[in-house]
């Protein structure tokens, strides 16, 4: 009887610790538009969204007439979660990444500004990663 009742213990201790890590976090914006400069080179892709994480909408990569580097975020959506970042990823273990930032909006479109000596050759894929987590919510093969 003790022992049944340890391990309902630890499997109700094991939910309870799993539902509250996987809490959405405070919502984000849910719409956002930026404007941008047209590109004189560029690589996109659209997101696929994981299992229970639909993630939907198209990126670029671009270079514009100045010089400066863009993620670009089009028509683009997923559902909340919990520190939500986006990642450039450079091999197919997303061992090597360069980390963007917090997701800044659900619903849009709009864009990061990359480090002007990142070298965006390197990058293949865009990541909606969930930190809290481990989980990813959705990918873009950039071409």
């Amino acid at each position: 009887m003790t022992n049944r009742l340890s391990i309902n213990f630890i499997v109700v201790a094991v939910l309870v610790t799993s539902l509250v890590a996987c809490q959405p976090g405070p919502l984000l914006t849910s719409t956002r538009t930026e404007t941008t400069l047209p590109a004189i080179s560029s690589k996109q892709a659209n997101f696929t969204g994981t299992p229970g994480h639909a993630t939907s909408g198209s990126v670029s990569l671009n270079v514009t007439a100045n010089g400066d580097r863009q993620l670009v975020f089009s028509n683009f959506s997923t559902v909340n979660g919990p520190d939500l970042n986006v990642y450039l990823k450079k091999d197919k273990s997303a061992s090597q990444f360069l980390d963007l930032g917090d997701l800044i909006a659900l619903s849009g479109s709009f864009l990061y500004n990359i480090p002007a000596d990142t070298d965006l050759d390197d990058f293949n894929s865009v990541l909606i990663w969930c930190v809290a987590a481990g989980v990813l919510f959705g990918c873009a093969s950039l071409q």
